[in-house]
């Protein structure tokens, strides 16, 4: 297994094998043009190809780890790759930010037990009916202090 599907499948794993360029609402009306060069197949295809994207490129000295990879369609990754380099490293900060608020929010999120109490539709009816009672009194108590003055 090559080190791009291992990484693939980890990152799958942590956030879902789902584009990460998307999630992040990195798509642009570049991007929406760049769609029109293919037909509604290859379109189909591409965007349903996740593959992994090196956020700094393996020839800039970007190792293949969680940190720097990317999970993104095969679409979103070729219109990445057509980008001027500042363009492309805005996407890749977006990314990363994705990324980052993905990890720390699920970390943060402690376990909770859920207790259901069983609630009859009377009871609902009855604490309704109080509490438009109980609006009621204020309101006129409110109206009454208005008059007086």
């Amino acid at each position: 297994m090559s080190s791009n599907k291992k990484m693939h499948d980890k990152l799958a794993k942590i956030y879902g094998n789902k584009c990460m360029f998307l999630a992040s609402h990195c798509d642009t009306i570049h991007f929406k043009q760049y769609q029109a060069r293919y037909t509604s197949k290859q379109l189909q295809k591409l965007i349903k190809n996740i593959t992994v994207h090196h956020l700094k490129h393996r020839s800039e000295g970007g190792h293949t780890d969680i940190k720097n990879c990317s999970l993104v369609s095969e679409l979103a990754h070729r219109y990445i790759h057509t980008l001027p380099r500042e363009k492309e490293e805005i996407i890749n900060n977006r990314i990363r930010d994705y990324k980052k608020c993905k990890i720390e929010f699920t970390d943060d999120v402690p376990e909770i037990e859920l207790h259901y109490a069983m609630v009859k539709p009377s009871d609902i009816s009855r604490s309704i009916e109080k509490q438009r009672k109980k609006d009621k009194k204020e309101f006129n108590k409110e109206r009454l202090k208005w008059e007086d003055r």
